[in-house]
């Protein structure tokens, strides 16, 4: 020990671990390969997938996977899960492979069994995960599905009419005449769960590996009118319109809402397991407020929430966020006596995006 510090002491605790996060690029391809004995595996790459699948390149979770890692950026990983022979459902299959593994977030269905799809699209809507799933119109099941040529009201059997009828939220589906044997379900969430949520619109994204169909006006319609996307070829490029989810809202919305939520509860939840005490006066709620105030401010960086603007009028705040805490005298006594902080709220305006224009113009001489 040198002299000085038999004078002076000095112990610093650590505050600096992190709290693992929730992962938004990881793809789970679930499907009924009997892959390896494993009820779950990660890939890096198309050719891991194809050495150990049974049927290789000719399997249905290959072709999914191979779309994924086709597009540029490309996640890192995937995950590859099964159902197994024991499994009631597909909702038995994922309950068991998310208390194997729960860092995935997106979901892809190897299956065009809408009954199955529909399976899927409840477990994703009860379980935070964000699934796509796409249809040719013919059920690999047997049953004839009319997407693309019946109306919205008409169709009672489609994955999109499923997804809009019972307002699935965490789902999206896509017409793709090519469905059963090219993913351009899996595709899209390979274009998107790379970037950052709040960065991006799902809409007009090109697909490398997946086919463009060509559609009539009505059959657009038809499929647009179920919330539903098409993938077809506009202005020479072959783009993605218009990617809702089955209750009408968008699936980059859906994605960075979900983010958000995680983000935040992740930094709080780090707070307390960083401090020794995070004490029931103002100055704990202002340092809660604090790691809320963090996760906003990067979504506001990433230009997923609005500026700060300001009605000129009322003053009343129309941009960017709000965060309203309590005081902590106002918080009720038997809620300090069960250490519960409640009454944070916040305001977000999100930036949404540009998917449709009009331009009026008058050229006179």
């Amino acid at each position: 020990m040198s002299e000085i510090n038999q004078i002076v002491t000095v112990n610093i605790t650590r505050q600096t671990q992190a709290v693992a996060q929730a992962s938004f690029g990881i793809i789970n391809i679930v499907g009924p390969n009997s892959t390896t004995g494993n009820r779950l595996d990660f890939y890096t790459s198309a050719a891991d997938v194809a050495a150990n699948v049974t049927g290789g390149t000719a399997a249905l979770e290959y072709l999914a996977a191979s779309i994924i890692f086709s597009q540029n950026p490309t996640v890192q990983k995937i995950a590859i899960s099964k159902k197994e022979v024991g499994d009631a459902d597909y909702t038995a299959a994922l309950d068991a492979i998310k208390l194997i593994d729960d860092t995935w977030y997106g979901l892809i269905l190897a299956s065009r069994v809408v009954a199955e799809q529909q399976d899927v699209a409840d477990w994703a809507q009860a379980n935070k995960k964000v699934a796509c799933f796409a249809s040719s119109g013919a059920d690999i099941g047997g049953g004839v599905i009319d997407y693309k040529d019946q109306a919205d009201g008409v169709d009672t059997t489609s994955i999109g009419y499923y997804l809009k009828n019972n307002a699935l939220s965490k789902s999206a589906g896509i017409y793709s005449a090519t469905a059963a044997t090219k993913f351009v379900d899996a595709g899209l969430l390979g274009v998107i769960l790379p970037k950052t949520p709040g960065t991006y619109t799902a809409a007009f994204k090109t697909i490398a590996g997946a086919s463009a169909d060509t559609l009539t006006p009505t059959q657009s319609t038809n499929i647009q009118a179920k919330y539903s996307s098409t993938y077809t070829e506009v202005g020479g490029k072959n783009l993605l319109l218009f990617s809702k989810v089955g209750d009408g809202d968008y699936l980059d919305t859906v994605i960075f809402v979900d983010w958000l939520e995680s983000r935040i509860a992740e930094n709080v939840f780090g707070l307390l397991a960083r401090e020794d005490k995070v004490p029931f006066f103002d100055k704990g709620v202002s340092q809660v407020q604090s790691e809320v105030n963090q996760i906003l401010s990067v979504a506001q960086t990433n230009k997923a929430l609005t500026p700060n603007a300001f009605d000129p009028d009322t003053g009343a705040q129309t941009g960017g966020y709000v965060i309203n805490v309590p005081q902590a005298s106002s918080i009720p006594t038997n809620d300090k006596a069960s250490r519960f902080l409640s009454g944070i709220t916040f305001t977000a305006w999100y930036s949404g995006a540009v998917h449709t224009v009009q331009i009026n113009g008058v050229v006179t001489l």
